[in-house]
């Protein structure tokens, strides 16, 4: 009968939750500034994974790890370094940069979306002296589509590495000695966005799973941001149609404040965006 009144009399919210006899609606709440005091300090001696480690924004993350005395990374992408004589150049300099700070980096083409190349990512980190302590899973594709044209290979392509990927990711660290894995997700998945509702329902997946795993007492967290500075995930016109509704790209040092203080103070879902 609950259901049912909500069914034939709608009050505008387009999501709604029946626990226990009560409803609940999504709202969201102003974070306080990350403020992580003392900051995060890594483990020299264990290692942290990060998938789409090889990116712009997996670069940036990689950084900031051994800023934070990360000394062993294993960076997985689906093709290994880039092909492109520009792009491999860039970034083989900074994986470069990070050895010369004393940190070994273990690079592995690895589609986390296929079982086999999971399973022999498992194996090798298991053969590891330096144990898995961390996970960073910034791995995605988006592919920008209105939904009445929206196909199912499509559809699949954008879910493969948030749903599948992440499971399988989650079967091979399972047996580590995890401190915390923390989850890209997206703005999309929070309040919707413009021809993305196959990839907000990815990152949605991770969100749920991420509350999942904190419930069975894994330390997991997810961040929806929004468009960041010098990452290559979002669209040119995808960009400019998000200025013009008020979203501006945000800053790589504030996107990687909140990461540290998602870790550090354990805060449920977050949003990182910048919204006028």
């Amino acid at each position: 009968d609950h259901l049912a009144s909500l069914l034939l009399n709608p009050d505008g919210e387009d999501q709604q939750a029946l626990r226990a006899g009560r409803r609940y609606v999504p709202r969201l709440e102003r974070a306080p500034a990350p403020s992580v005091t003392p900051p995060l300090a890594l483990d020299p001696q264990a290692s942290y994974l990060i998938t789409g480690g090889l990116g712009a924004l997996g670069l940036e993350v990689a950084r900031w790890l051994v800023e934070h005395g990360a000394r062993h990374l294993i960076l997985i992408g689906r093709r290994g370094l880039p092909t492109d004589e520009a792009t491999s150049a860039e970034t083989c300099a900074a994986i470069e940069a990070l050895k010369q700070q004393s940190t070994s980096v273990h690079i592995r083409a690895t589609d986390i979306t296929d079982r086999a190349d999971m399973e022999a990512l498992a194996g090798f980190i298991k053969q590891l002296d330096a144990p898995l302590r961390g996970v960073i899973h910034a791995a995605g594709v988006s592919i920008p589509t209105l939904l009445a044209q929206l196909d199912v290979d499509t559809m699949q392509a954008v879910l493969a590495a948030k749903v599948w990927g992440t499971q399988r990711l989650y079967t091979a660290i399972q047996q580590q000695p995890i401190d915390f894995v923390v989850f890209t997700s997206s703005i999309a998945a929070t309040w919707g966005s413009k021809g993305l509702a196959h990839y907000a329902a990815a990152n949605h997946f991770l969100d749920v799973f991420a509350a999942a795993l904190r419930g069975s007492g894994i330390p997991a967290f997810s961040l929806a941001f929004g468009p960041l500075q010098g990452r290559g995930m979002a669209h040119m016109d995808s960009d400019s149609w998000l200025e013009r509704s008020g979203l501006t790209a945000v800053p790589t040092s504030v996107a990687l404040a909140a990461l540290e203080n998602a870790i550090c103070s354990e805060m449920p879902p977050t949003v990182v965006a910048s919204v006028d």
